[in-house]
């Protein structure tokens, strides 16, 4: 896996918070669908999300972590803070 840049630890560390749409990642993120699509693609192809439409509105998108999306949002997330001190 490449080195992950920082939007895309953003986009992890949301849906670990629990904003798990695409609508509302694209919304506090405010970056275009194309672009999240991207970057969910790249997270999904190396395993640490899972994308699942919703069964009543085909149109929603949720986004899961996976475990090791999860450890890896950890980690990246105890760096983050490290460096701000």
């Amino acid at each position: 896996m490449k080195l992950i840049n920082h939007k895309l630890v953003e986009i992890l560390l949301l849906i670990k918070k629990g904003k798990n749409t695409f609508m509302s990642i694209s919304n506090v993120l405010t970056i275009n669908h194309c672009t999240l699509n991207n970057s969910l693609k790249y997270l999904e192809k190396n395993n640490l999300i899972k994308r699942k439409r919703c069964k009543e509105d085909r149109r929603i998108v949720y986004i899961t972590i996976t475990p090791i999306g999860d450890k890896i949002a950890v980690l990246l997330n105890q760096n983050i803070c490290f460096k701000a001190y």
